[in-house]
């Protein structure tokens, strides 16, 4: 939905014209399902797509740009390059800026400044913060002045840094999406869930019950080769390895807390750090 908003807002300026080495391009900081739902969208608008990941996301955000999902992506993270010298590489290209980075339970990090978002993006970029529930993912400790409050308040705080200090840039968000897109927020998950639950009713119909369902993806896992990465296998073994990790997980009621039991999990992959991301 916020992809959405920067698209359009794009698709309205005059700056989506260039093309060759001038081209426009969407930068999404955070590739959990968000921040591919964002890629899509911007890349069906026009713009080539920069996605920011940490560097043990690497071999997911390889295949995405194998496959021409996305246009480049950069290594980011206390262990790699910052945000800000990401934004500085592209220059006014970037037109269009998807912060995507929520982390369940947890405050969003901080992994930008704002004052790097002025120097470098386009003038009449937008910039779209979906991590603003979490309190957001953009740094102002170096601004005057901090955003304080509801988070109503925050929000009409940022759209009138980003006009005056930022010279007119756009910033956009809409607090809690689901509930103020119910019909647009439910087609999206729908499209989401349909494959787990598809799934999930044949390996009942297979095993005859719920419990052998259960009992399947408790103790056998697909065959994979030495050095073989979840990327690489087929649809329908993703899915099942998905599930089998979610039976790792559980909400502790006394503390309220994810916890997560590495015991289950016979084959750990790179999806467990997706499915994290995704709860």
């Amino acid at each position: 939905i916020a992809a959405e908003r920067v698209a359009e807002h794009v698709r309205e300026s005059s700056i989506l014209g260039s093309r060759g080495p001038d081209r426009p391009v969407a930068v999404v900081v955070g590739g959990g399902r968000a921040g591919i739902a964002a890629v899509e969208v911007l890349r069906s608008a026009g713009l080539d797509v920069h996605l920011c990941e940490q560097p043990h996301q690497e071999a997911k955000v390889r295949t995405l740009r194998d496959e021409g999902r996305i246009a480049d992506y950069h290594l980011t993270g206390p262990e790699a390059r910052d945000v800000a010298d990401i934004l500085a590489e592209l220059g006014e290209r970037t037109v269009g800026f998807v912060l995507a980075v929520a982390q369940p339970e947890e405050a969003a990090p901080k992994v930008v400044e704002a004052r790097d978002i002025f120097e470098h993006t386009h003038p009449e970029s937008m910039t779209v913060d979906i991590s603003i529930d979490e309190g957001g993912a953009i740094d102002v400790t170096a601004a005057d002045g901090d955003p304080t409050g509801e988070t109503s308040e925050q929000i009409e705080w940022f759209q009138q840094h980003f006009q005056q200090e930022g010279g007119g840039r756009h910033y956009w968000v809409e607090p809690n999406l689901p509930r103020a897109r119910p019909d647009t927020a439910s087609q999206r998950h729908g499209e989401t869930m349909w494959q787990y639950t598809t799934s999930l009713l044949l390996l009942c119909l297979k095993t005859g019950s719920n419990e052998g369902a259960v009992e399947h993806l408790s103790r056998i896992a697909p065959r994979r080769r030495r050095g073989e990465v979840i990327e690489h296998w087929s649809r329908a073994e993703q899915l099942l390895q998905q599930l089998r990790n979610g039976l790792a997980f559980w909400r502790d009621r006394q503390t309220d807390r994810l916890e997560y039991d590495p015991s289950v999990v016979r084959q750990p992959d790179s999806s467990i750090d997706q499915l994290r991301e995704g709860m």
